[in-house]
């Protein structure tokens, strides 16, 4: 118990690490849907710009979380499992040429995703403090 409380509440110590750790998760939460929001127009990029044989591999490119950790947030864009052979597309082999459609998606929409991940952001801070 501190020295000369006005006030002691029992469990107080354990109440400040719970909503701290409530407002971690919260912040780790907001910060994916918003990197989610710019990798979403990355991953439209790479849709557009995939080879379109078949167009399996572009309807299979998508976005999954990655890792959250101490306020980033990792996004992974590229081909599902189906489409495994996306990175041979997209590296090439030494029988078939490169087709890149991920990196030219990155290097085109880096910018208009960094503003989307910033206005989203901008959002939900404006929603929690009103």
């Amino acid at each position: 118990m501190p020295k000369n409380p006005i006030a002691y509440v029992e469990g107080a110590d354990e109440l400040n690490r719970a909503l701290r750790q409530v407002g971690d998760r919260v912040t780790g939460l907001l910060l994916q849907q918003a990197a989610e929001k710019g990798a979403e127009i990355i991953a439209e990029e790479a849709r557009r710009l995939a080879p379109r044989d078949t167009g399996a591999l572009a309807e299979g490119i998508g976005v999954q979380p990655g890792r959250l950790q101490q306020g980033r947030a990792q996004m992974n864009i590229g081909p599902g499992k189906a489409e495994w052979y996306g990175e041979l597309v997209e590296i090439g082999t030494e029988k078939m040429a490169a087709q890149p459609y991920l990196r030219p998606a990155l290097d085109g929409k880096a910018e208009e995703a960094k503003d989307a991940v910033a206005d989203a952001l901008r959002d939900s801070l404006k929603d929690v403090l009103s």
